[in-house]
């Protein structure tokens, strides 16, 4: 019996303000970007739901396995994002999966596997996925995102978002410590202004 309860154009219209900008507060992408990326995201775990739901029938051509694969490291990264809102994440799964689904590491021992073997389970990965996402998003997984996000290129959008966050907070002190430095010395000319004034009115009163 199937679990999964949502579609996968229903899970796709989920939205999160939150992930999206944490991901890009973590990495320098833009939002038009961050928000292709959770759109992948939600087609990653909605694939995932399905395909437990087709394991647990028995169906065939069904893939062992559907684990992350190098190519699709950056969706790895927007779903730990996503998993940080642990209630809403959970809320997510429940309402569109059917299931929560679980951020499992992937152990397999591919040194166990001929050549040929791997690339029969490859291949049988690849048709799965091509008959639930399509020919765009399977494309975009496995020919665009290994180019634009291979494991360097998402180290460096991690420092450079991590430099753009300390420069804001570098401006911010300095705006802060203007703010009070100008206040401070507001005060101080203040205070000296109307001090010769108190002193001669003092002088004036003693005599």
């Amino acid at each position: 019996m199937s679990r999964l309860i949502g579609t996968l154009e229903q899970a796709l219209s989920y939205q999160h303000e939150g992930v999206v900008a944490r991901f890009m507060d973590e990495f320098a992408v833009s939002r038009e970007e961050a928000e292709k990326i959770f759109l992948e995201t939600k087609r990653w775990l909605w694939l995932n739901s399905k395909h437990l739901d087709d394991l647990n029938q028995d169906l065939p051509n069904v893939p062992r396995s559907l684990g992350i694969r190098i190519s699709i490291t950056i969706i790895d990264e927007m779903w730990h994002t996503f998993i940080l809102f642990t209630d809403d994440y959970a809320n997510f799964c429940e309402k569109f999966l059917g299931q929560f689904i679980p951020h499992l590491p992937l152990f397999e021992r591919e040194e166990e596997k001929t050549q040929i073997e791997r690339d029969q389970e490859f291949i049988q990965y690849l048709s799965y996925l091509y008959d639930y996402i399509g020919e765009e998003s399977l494309t975009l997984w496995f020919k665009k995102y290994p180019l634009e996000y291979s494991l360097d290129q998402i180290d460096t959008l991690r420092i450079h978002a991590a430099r753009k966050r300390m420069c804001e907070r570098s401006k911010q002190a300095y705006r802060r410590q203007h703010r009070f430095f100008k206040l401070g010395l507001t005060q101080l000319l203040s205070y000296i202004i109307r001090f010769p004034k108190r002193t001669q009115w003092s002088k004036s009163s003693n005599t």
